[in-house]
Parts: structure tokens; sequence; C-alpha cells
């Protein structure tokens, strides 16, 4: 049985809940690069022993010596709103590309999380 519910007339109500397009995508889109910041964190942050590493993406590198992590974490709220607004805007005329934005950027981050990782056991438990 399904609850067919009467769309609201209030518009700002009507934009809130509504389901968008591309839902899944855009939350595993999120969730691979909240997992970006947390790794890029973990890995950065200076300790007293151990292997030292540094950020590989110029401007990320240049966000991060300017402000900090905080500035960082600036910087990669702002390139997953540009992407997720992107997707967006793409999904009202092409849909598939849209998707293909999105799984992109989630194999695209998902790979740096795992490298991340990887060179982070690999160093340290080396």
């Amino acid at each position: 049985m399904t609850h067919d519910r009467k769309p609201s007339a209030n518009p700002v109500l009507r934009i809130l809940t509504d389901r968008r397009p591309m839902e899944h995508e855009t939350a595993l889109f999120l969730l691979v690069s909240f997992l970006d910041f947390l790794m890029t964190y973990w890995v950065l942050y200076p300790r007293e022993s151990g292997p030292r590493f540094g950020e590989s993406n110029a401007i990320a590198n240049w966000f991060l010596a300017g402000w900090g992590f905080r500035g960082l974490l600036y910087f990669k709220i702002t390139v997953c709103l540009v992407v997720v607004v992107a997707a967006q805007a793409i999904h009202t005329r092409r849909p598939s590309t849209a998707k293909f934005v999105l799984w992109l950027g989630i194999a695209v981050t998902a790979a740096t999380v795992i490298y991340s990782a990887a060179l982070y056991v690999r160093h340290t438990f080396a």
C-alpha cells in the first residue's frame, strides 16, 4: 500500500520535503568526501614521531598552508557543493550524464581515501 501525499501549496515546504533527483548518489558522494577530509586530517595531522606526509593537491595545499585545517575543510565543502549543484543542474537536461558525474566523483574520491589509508598504513607499520 502506498501513501501518496498531496503536494504542499507552500513552495518552501515543498522544496524541503520533496525527493531530490539522485539522492543516493549525492549522499554517497558526500559520505566519501567526508571520509576524504577525515583521512586527510588523520594523515597530515602533525605528530612528534612517525612518518610525515604532505598534501599533494596544490590548491588544497594552498588552503591548508594559508588557513590550516579549517581552510582545507572550507575548500573541500565548496568543492562538494559545486559538484552536487552542477550535477543537479545537469540532471534537468541529461540525467545519465549527471549520474556519471556523481559516480565519477565517488570513484575518484573513494580511490583517494583508499590510497591515503594504504599509504599511512604502509609507512606507519612497515
